[in-house]
């Protein structure tokens, strides 16, 4: 039986990429990271090789279940509900909260956010990823009259939240947090895979894309990633 623990499983055998490696990056060592939206924890394994303590969430219970199997300190909680006020405040502060591809999936995504500054150190950052609305093939399938849900993806059916960039950013912004880092963490160019199919395209291609996320974040991301610390004076 397919489940959503199922739809969105990944595997980094080189490593993490992409928006997961962008992440990687971000997080300093050492450091204790509370990473909701865990999914089966196959993030949560690279992250454990560099932090020194992981609290990871999910609201999928086979999800939760896998984590734990992997020796992860895992829980099962509704993102939406009180009952993460009950498992944090004795687990808190932390110096990094991950929220990866989540926030487009809660009613009242400004609740969490709200709710988290009380968890976070001082000098803690907030991490997030979410898709980008405005890319261009949404664009232009809505230029021919299309809004097609999908499994997983950008269109995922599950989604009730819909962020373009500027939106990102006044979600973030009214939510109490001052962004310091703003970046493009996947993009996709018209036909790139078919593209990059033709021997000796790779290196022009990815020329094409680092021009293209520059000049046309709006209209090539996928996924956009926000660093943010909170707002200084802010009381919640």
């Amino acid at each position: 039986m397919m489940t959503r623990a199922n739809v969105y499983q990944r595997d980094f055998p080189a490593g993490p990429s992409g928006k997961y490696l962008s992440v990687y990056d971000i997080v300093p060592p050492n450091s204790r990271v509370l990473e909701l939206g865990c999914s089966t924890g196959y993030f949560t394994d690279h992250l454990i090789q560099k932090c020194a303590t992981i609290i990871a969430v999910d609201s999928d219970p086979s999800s939760i279940k896998t984590c734990q199997e992997r020796g992860i300190i895992a829980f099962q909680i509704d993102l939406s509900s009180a009952d993460i006020d009950n498992l944090l405040t004795d687990r808190a502060p932390f110096d990094i909260i991950l929220v990866m591809d989540v926030l487009e999936h809660l009613s009242n995504p400004e609740n969490l956010l709200v709710k988290l500054h009380k968890y976070m150190r001082p000098s803690g950052r907030l991490i997030v990823t979410g898709p980008n609305v405005a890319y261009w093939h949404i664009r232009w399938e809505l230029l021919r009259g299309r809004w097609n849900y999908t499994e997983a993806g950008m269109m995922d059916e599950t989604h009730l939240r819909w962020f373009t960039r500027a939106t990102w950013r006044k979600l973030l912004e009214e939510s109490g947090f001052v962004i310091i880092v703003d970046k493009v963490a996947e993009s996709l160019l018209p036909k790139e895979y078919q593209i990059r199919m033709v021997p000796g395209s790779g290196k022009i291609i990815d020329k094409i894309k680092y021009f293209a996320e520059w000049a046309f974040p709006d209209l090539v991301t996928t996924i956009f990633l926000f660093c943010c610390r909170p707002a200084d004076g802010r009381i919640f």
